[in-house]
């Protein structure tokens, strides 16, 4: 159960209690409750509370809660609740809850609750509710919910997206409420100004108000 006023450097784990006024850093583990000041810093694993001032980031796995002013990152999953002023960033999945000032980003998939302030971005499928200031991106498939101020782009959604600009590059089941709603192969409703389903035969591939094909 370390505690400092400047730093606190472990080079295996440390777990319990851990608090440093500057800095905490694991060469090894986190587990339990860690406060850094600036910092929170694990070389591999996070697991249980962690808060930092700056920066909370684990080399591999973030697990419980993770708190930061600035980033809180993982070079692999997030799993319960990650919050950061900037961006909560995963190098693979995010389970549970991300939130961020500005962007929200796992290069795997998003499976829960994801929030950010500007965008909402995952490299793989989007599960559960995701909501941006401007933009979420999924580039695979959104199971679920997806709400940004501009734009909701994926390749196969199932659910609701409601955006200005709400794009699918692919089969989209389910509901689009926006400005203008383009899907390449619509297999639901679209609500907006203008609606485009390229899978539609003409007249009906654009169509103000409603758009559908069931």
């Amino acid at each position: 159960m370390p505690f400092t006023r400047s730093r606190v450097v472990a080079e295996r784990r440390a777990r319990w209690v851990t608090v440093g006024g500057l800095g905490a850093v694991s060469n090894g583990d986190f587990g339990g409750l860690v406060v850094g000041g600036l910092g929170t810093v694990a070389n591999r694993d996070i697991s249980g509370i962690a808060l930092g001032g700056l920066g909370t980031v684990a080399n591999r796995r973030i697990t419980g809660i993770a708190v930061a002013g600035l980033g809180t990152v993982a070079n692999a999953d997030i799993v319960g609740v990650a919050v950061a002023g900037l961006g909560t960033v995963a190098n693979r999945d995010i389970t549970g809850v991300g939130v961020a000032g500005l962007g929200t980003v796992a290069n795997g998939s998003i499976s829960g609750i994801a929030i950010g302030g500007l965008a909402v971005v995952t490299n793989g499928r989007l599960t559960g509710v995701a909501i941006g200031g401007l933009a979420v991106v999924a580039n695979a498939a959104v199971r679920g919910v997806g709400i940004a101020g501009y734009s909701v782009d994926s390749r196969a959604p199932t659910g609701l997206a409601v955006s200005a600009y709400n794009r699918v590059r692919g089969p989209q089941r389910g509901l689009t409420i926006g400005l203008y709603n383009s899907a390449y192969e619509l297999h639901g409703v679209q609500v907006g100004v203008l609606n485009r389903a390229k899978n539609n035969r003409a007249p009906f591939k654009i169509l103000p108000v409603v758009n559908l094909h069931l």
